[in-house]
């Protein structure tokens, strides 16, 4: 399996989870009509119904700003690495220690490289 993991180092981890906010409201609030959303339903499987369907109703209401805001960091945190290196650090362990390989990062050369730290 193979998984695309948003990648944003950050000195800040709210100010880098902001990074992936618009992405996941996206997703789980654009991606589907107001009854089917595989995306949403991805995140109530995973433990966040309330918020999930929160998000995916402010978006389908045209309030994408709010509906990024109203993801919450631990959702951020299932998906993506986000913060400082530290951080991301212990993030990238448990990912190594997923059955997801390989992971695809897209981003710019820093961002490249920085994922080769963590995981080459």
């Amino acid at each position: 399996m193979v998984a695309t993991v948003p990648l944003v180092l950050g000195s800040e981890v709210e100010a880098a989870a902001d990074a992936v906010r618009p992405l996941l409201a996206l997703y789980i609030g654009g991606m589907g009509s107001r009854a089917v959303n595989s995306h949403r339903d991805v995140f109530i499987r995973l433990g966040f119904e309330a918020d999930a369907r929160r998000i995916h109703a402010l978006s389908l209401d045209g309030r994408r700003a709010e509906a990024a805001r109203a993801v919450p960091l631990q959702m951020v945190d299932q998906v993506a690495l986000v913060g400082p290196r530290g951080r991301l650090r212990e993030q990238a362990a448990r990912w190594r220690q997923s059955r997801l390989a390989p992971l695809v990062v897209a981003g710019d050369l820093d961002t490249l490289e920085l994922a080769a730290e963590l995981f080459g």
